[in-house]
């Protein structure tokens, strides 16, 4: 039942895609949905964001590990990054008028900016999107029996088929109805695997002194991890691609800024709800604990301890999760590579043509993505013998690049007049250099995001403050300075 389930929903997804495709009719449309998106779907896009393999299997299978330190990334950091959203960059953002982050870097700065930072976001998409390939193929292959590899194959197939015809219609449209499968869903699985466990309270007492610990010990290495993890998604998933079309696709830019607020309560939230659920196995079956793959917790928790339609709620959150952010994920760096760094190379382009354009770089997004998504031996049956990637270390430096290079001549060019393409270069080339030294030259990787992070900042003061200033473009989009 739960394999015909899984058939049918997958079904039902595509067509949604497929009858999406019929409000495309402009490039605008594809990508931000004719910017005519309501508060109730705006916030459900938002709350999607993140609310995928990561937060569902990644975040839950290391609180366990970790305790609630192991979580600060996801959900305190996701959270954090849509709240900030909605106080620092909505408005001017939605005022743009711009397609895509790279759109604002050239008129801010000039062709070279927009270049570079298009090149940093296509390229912190490839984990994020492998992260959620990985696990829709871990799903598939524990519901149908199929080897990992089959089911990666399959299972990616049908996300592509939708996000390649729909554009951002059928994103917005499906997260929309996934939020309310994945709600619904996750509070049914809590329910009754709470009662199995002996109440609420049983989940959560018999745990170490410093399980629910949210401070760090006051040593130099846990404070800069600790800070790392709040900077990763927190600050670094500000300047990602499909949050700004998240923003930009509202249908006001008062709606855009109440549904990052909306997004951010929803996203702290329902995120705990997994995050129980994997904590219940020390009660109900700690001998999964001594799993090589603690990614696999949840799903086999579910398969043990409920009956059929449970696990019938709990697949169909699990993969609504994944979908709803996947399919963004896939379409924001396909967008940034054809408007960005390929269309100005084809100036007589027409809009028709352009929307295909994006769908053919949809494909080669998608073809890549999976490629980083395969596991070390594709013809072994089962996944724990696979060598899959890790969700987490796939997630955990996707936005890199975004953090240390981006954030800081975003931030400064929609706040600082004085800011301007010396400083932005600066910041973009000097900020991914201190990280890669830190990194990789001194191996220094717990300092190596908030050593980027201050040299970005460093080098766009001094660039910008090096050179006399000029008086403004003519012409900037309003709220952005010139």
């Amino acid at each position: 039942m739960v394999l015909a389930f899984v058939i049918v929903y997958m079904v039902v997804t595509v067509t949604i895609g497929l009858l999406a495709s019929r409000l495309v009719k402009t490039s605008n449309d594809y990508i931000l949905a004719g910017r005519r998106l309501p508060l109730y779907m705006s916030a459900t896009a938002l709350f999607a964001t993140w609310f995928g393999a990561e937060t569902m299997l990644g975040a839950s299978s290391r609180i366990n590990e970790e305790g609630l330190l192991g979580t600060i990334e996801d959900p305190f950091g996701a959270s954090l990054c849509l709240l900030l959203l909605g106080l620092f960059f909505a408005r001017p953002l939605y005022r743009s008028g711009f397609l895509t982050f790279g759109d604002f870097f050239r008129s801010r700065y000039d062709r070279k900016a927009e270049i570079i930072s298009s090149i940093f976001i296509v390229i912190s998409y490839f984990g994020w999107v492998a992260a959620q390939i990985v696990a829709l193929g871990l799903c598939f292959h524990i519901i149908t029996g199929l080897s990992f590899f089959v089911a990666l194959l399959v299972s990616s197939s049908v996300l592509i088929l939708y996000t390649f015809f729909g554009g951002w219609w059928a994103v917005s449209i499906n997260d929309f109805l996934q939020t309310i499968m994945i709600i619904l869903a996750l509070i049914v699985v809590f329910v009754v695997l709470a009662t199995k466990a002996g109440g609420v309270g049983e989940v959560l007492g018999g745990r170490a002194p410093d399980f629910y610990k949210l401070w760090p010990k006051a040593e130099l290495v846990p404070i800069l991890e600790y800070l790392t993890a709040w900077m990763a998604i927190g600050l670094g998933s500000l300047p990602q691609q499909d949050l700004f079309q998240r923003v930009c696709s509202a249908r006001t830019e008062n709606t855009a800024v109440r549904a990052c607020y909306l997004g951010a309560g929803m996203y702290l939230t329902v995120a705990f709800m997994p995050l129980f659920i994997a904590m219940a196995v020390k009660t109900l079956h700690p001998e999964l604990l001594e799993l090589p793959d603690h990614q696999l917790i949840l799903p086999t928790l579910v398969k043990l301890y409920t009956n059929e339609w449970v696990q019938i709620f709990f697949w169909g959150a699990l993969i609504s999760a994944i979908l709803s952010t996947a399919s963004a994920a896939i379409l924001a760096p396909s967008v940034i590579l054809s408007e960005n760094l390929i269309r100005p190379l084809l100036p007589k382009l027409s809009d028709r043509k352009f929307l295909w354009l994006t769908r053919g770089c949809v494909l080669l997004i998608s073809s890549v993505a999976i490629l980083f998504s395969l596991p070390q031996d594709p013809t072994a049956a089962d996944a724990a013998t696979a060598g899959l990637p890790m969700i987490w270390e796939l997630v955990a430096e996707s936005y890199t690049s975004t953090l240390v290079a981006l954030l800081v001549p975003l931030t400064a060019g929609i706040y600082w007049k004085r800011a301007n393409t010396r400083g932005a270069f600066a910041a973009m080339l000097g900020g991914i250099a201190v990280w890669a030294l830190f990194h990789w030259g001194l191996e220094l990787g717990f300092a190596a995001k908030i050593a980027g992070f201050l040299a970005s900042i460093a080098g766009m003061v001094l660039g910008s403050l090096s050179v006399r200033v000029v008086p403004p473009k003519a012409g900037a989009p309003e709220g952005i300075p010139a």
